[in-house]
């Protein structure tokens, strides 16, 4: 049996021995993989398909429909199996789908946009999701609670890098090649629901600065300031007030001149 084969025995979705009771890592560790995934994916699409012209609608909706395919794949993978080794191998193996159904597509037929691009989920979903072995989807048993906030904080951080990610496609697609893999790593747990439109008034402010942002340091300033954030949370800060110094200070003249400053500083500066 070669590699390939042992892989496939390894990984398959048909394997009544890949399904978990229960997902045995932390909920940092799923994002940390989630994180990995979705810049894989990025790079390989900026890399393998040849759009014609780089910063068209079309190119920003088919890197859209993927970011959201591949993860509907990982997050439905990890709910079926609670086995994030699976969902992973088999979210990589979907953007591998997309990018090759997506890569037979001229960017000439704006027509066929939204028809071809469903197609390419759909095939994706085919070639995973729907390979779940029967017996595992006709037994689902309900999450436990500490899964359940796992997955709810991944929803969270799905959130957070998927408005980075859109804001950096409509800046500048080109600061997509930048994305490092290993670069972050999730440490915070203790985000909720009720605090993702202070963090996303915080991302779209970013659309104020005159220069462009790359991913990277968009995401450090972003985590940055969510680590800043849960310690005033922590410490009964107050929304309202978070929210009007986020405004203030991005529309301040200092800062083009404050964003080049290191990230640790930059956010005191906001929180002051």
């Amino acid at each position: 049996m070669n590699d390939n084969q042992s892989a496939n025995v390894h990984y398959s979705l048909n394997n009544l021995e890949n399904y978990l009771k229960t997902i045995n890592e932390s909920a940092s560790d799923i994002i940390n993989k989630y994180y990995m995934l979705i810049s894989e994916y990025l790079n390989f699409i900026v890399e393998n398909i040849k759009f014609k012209n780089l910063n068209t609608n079309y190119t920003k909706f088919i890197i859209k429909r993927g970011f959201e395919t591949i993860t509907h794949v990982f997050t439905m993978l990890l709910y079926l199996s609670r086995n994030l080794n699976i969902a992973y191998y088999h979210s990589q193996k979907a953007f591998y789908f997309y990018v090759e159904f997506i890569g037979q597509i001229s960017d000439d037929k704006h027509t066929f946009l939204q028809l071809s691009s469903r197609d390419a989920s759909i095939f994706v979903y085919k070639k995973t999701i729907f390979e779940v072995n029967n017996e595992i989807r006709k037994n689902i048993t309900d999450l436990s609670d500490n899964d359940t906030l796992k997955l709810d904080f991944l929803n969270i951080y799905v959130t957070i890098i998927q408005k980075i990610t859109y804001f950096i496609l409509e800046k500048d697609y080109n600061y997509l090649k930048q994305i490092q893999p290993n670069q972050f790593e999730i440490t915070n747990n203790n985000l909720s629901y009720d605090d993702i439109h202070i963090i996303d008034n915080f991302i779209n402010n970013f659309n104020y600065i005159k220069n462009n942002i790359s991913f990277n340091k968009c995401f450090e300033l972003t985590q940055s300031f969510i680590n800043k954030y849960v310690k005033s949370k922590n410490g009964q800060g107050n929304k309202t007030i978070l929210n009007e110094s986020i405004i203030n200070k991005f529309g301040d003249q200092l800062i083009e001149e404050k964003i080049n400053e290191p990230t640790v500083i930059f956010i005191k500066w906001i929180f002051s």
